[in-house]
């Protein structure tokens, strides 16, 4: 049976057919593609409730907000550091200072060598020892504030980093929807404690929906591949109106005990005339793909005797 079903799904791959007059049928049901548990990522007191059930949002507005008191007092404290990290940072004095009793030294020493010059033993070989201690004591004084300026220009970027998290503690107490939809479920009010991974809200997308269903396994028929769907509903004034959607999955393996295998097909739900859990016919027309249509127009554009036997 699963050789028979692998050969008849390696068919609806295979070239493309024209389009088939026999369109399959299926009983699907109608599935939300986006529902999203939006949860806290924090632990807190939930301070504030922006949305109720029902309302429209887009995505990253905030639906919610834990107590940001502390987060906030932390995150003026990183910027308060940081202001100063970089006011140290910026300090050059220590380093024009060191320059400065390097060149008196190094002035110095180049008197008492020229003395010792013009009249020799004048200055004592101690002392000239000591002159060129204190010019060499100079020079790595130069060294050691240009080492300590370096770090403090380091302690910025620590600083910055700092801030950074400080900042994102507090946005992560903000709870955002991660994605357009509806509220239809507001779990926790404010006051309440939550814990981090704990659903606050619960956001669905109902604009586009998926139909799922399960097709007989001699029903694989080629040309399955994208191809376009079509559902009949009523709208609010009885009327009935078809809804198209494409192909998007069917799947290669049959299940093994009732012989069929799942298939579904993805819809632009205008209007939301179609609710989740509700239970349609879904018509499949097959070899209506966009990859058979193309396929379709190369093949009428190449000449008859170019085309392969």
């Amino acid at each position: 049976m699963l050789h028979t079903l692998t050969v008849c799904l390696t068919l609806i791959a295979a070239d493309p057919q024209p389009p088939s007059s026999a369109s399959v049928e299926v009983p699907v049901l109608i599935t939300l593609i986006r529902e999203v548990d939006v949860p806290a990522q924090e632990n807190g007191v939930l301070a504030r409730v922006f949305v109720r059930a029902g309302q429209r949002v887009e995505s990253g507005m905030v639906l919610g907000e834990l107590d940001t008191t502390d987060a906030e007092l932390a995150a003026s404290r990183a910027q308060a550091e940081l202001e100063i990290a970089r006011a140290e940072a910026g300090n050059e004095l220590k380093i024009r200072s060191a320059e400065n009793l390097h060149q008196v030294a190094e002035t110095e020493l180049q008197r008492a060598i020229e003395l010792n010059r013009k009249y020799p033993n004048s200055v004592s070989d101690t002392e000239m020892d000591r002159l060129r201690l204190t010019r060499d004591s100079a020079a790595i004084q130069i060294e050691q504030a240009r080492h300590e300026l370096e770090v403090l220009r380091l302690r910025v970027k620590l600083k910055e980093s700092d801030l950074e998290i400080a900042r994102r503690q507090l946005t992560r107490r903000r709870i955002r929807a991660p994605s357009s939809g509806s509220v239809v479920e507001v779990d926790r009010n404010a006051g309440e404690w939550v814990q981090p991974g704990e659903r606050v809200f619960r956001v669905v997308d109902a604009n586009r929906v998926r139909a799922e269903g399960f097709l007989e396994a001699d029903q694989a028929t080629p040309g399955l591949t994208d191809a376009i769907a079509k559902v009949q509903v009523r709208t609010a004034d009885g009327q009935l109106t078809s809804l198209e959607g494409r192909v998007v999955f069917i799947d290669p393996e049959l299940n093994s005990v009732n012989g069929q295998f799942r298939i579904w097909a993805e819809f632009e739900n205008r209007d939301n005339l179609l609710q989740s859990g509700e239970q349609v016919v879904m018509t499949i027309f097959p070899g209506t793909g966009t990859d058979d249509e193309q396929e379709r127009e190369d093949s009428a554009e190449t000449p008859r005797s170019e085309r392969r036997p």
